[in-house]
């Protein structure tokens, strides 16, 4: 049930970007590449995967989600790549360009969406820790039909990240909190 409201709809815009952050996080992604060598990652004066690199001295959002938005990008149009071109009429999903301005957005929309799952699930494991599974079940099923989660999982934005590190956060204070329990 949390699936479906988190990804029924990713394109809702039609690719007019409409959020502020989000449009910013596009260009931003379509900038970057992936590092050809691992430690240049490491090097920030010369990372591929660097904002600041690329003019971005105002990106503030975390490299770790934009690093994983981009290199999932790469992915997806190695898919595609893969099975073949896209349809003629050019309505399949392998008809975006994944990497380009027009298509990271909906990457980073369905990794939004993933991480809120993963707070879900989060949230299950902290009820049943705490209560019961039964309990565990009804605070899952809360945050699956919440409202903002699943808004901020329609946009390509950091907000469903910074979430699901806080959730597994408590989740973990949780844990040793009842160790032995």
């Amino acid at each position: 049930l949390g699936a479906y409201f988190r990804f029924v709809g990713l394109s809702w815009d039609d690719n007019h970007h409409l959020h502020p952050d989000e449009r910013f996080l596009t260009i931003v992604g379509s900038q970057l590449s992936p590092v050809t060598d691992p430690l240049d990652y490491l090097r920030t004066s010369v990372s591929t995967l660097n904002p600041y690199n690329f003019g971005q001295s105002f990106y503030v959002y975390g490299n770790m989600p934009m690093t994983i938005t981009r290199y999932a990008a790469e992915w997806a149009n190695k898919l595609c790549g893969l099975f073949g071109p896209a349809d003629p009429a050019g309505t399949g999903i392998c008809a975006t360009t994944y990497t380009a301005y027009d298509g990271i957005h909906l990457v980073g929309r369905f990794l939004s969406g993933l991480v809120d799952l993963l707070s879900i699930v989060i949230t299950f494991l902290i009820g049943r820790r705490l209560y019961n599974w039964q309990a565990g079940l009804v605070a899952a099923l809360l945050l699956a039909l919440a409202v903002m989660p699943i808004q901020q999982s329609h946009f390509f934005t950091m907000d469903n990240w910074a979430a699901a590190f806080t959730t597994l956060g408590i989740y973990a204070a949780v844990r040793a909190a009842t160790i032995g329990d």
